[in-house]
């Protein structure tokens, strides 16, 4: 009966280890997904705020290369 003891306190023990490492593995998992979102609403904060200032800049470009334009074509050859 000693090893039927043993070996029950084994399985207990594993058992609990087992839980542990569970535990464990599922706060990973969330903190990588909360990691991704965080990714992803950086990236679209990033490209949104480019696309709108391209486009509040972009007449102010337009109208400057049209200067150089004319400007350029002063310019002896």
């Amino acid at each position: 009966m000693p090893e039927t003891d043993d070996l029950k306190k084994l399985l207990e023990k594993n058992l609990e280890v087992s839980k542990e490492s569970l535990s464990i593995l599922k706060k990973i998992q969330r903190a990588r997904t909360i990691d991704m979102a965080f990714k992803l609403i950086k990236w679209i904060i990033i490209i949104g705020l480019s696309v709108g200032l391209y486009y509040y800049i972009e007449p102010y470009v337009r109208d400057y290369t049209g200067i150089f334009k004319s400007i350029n074509s002063f310019i002896p050859k």
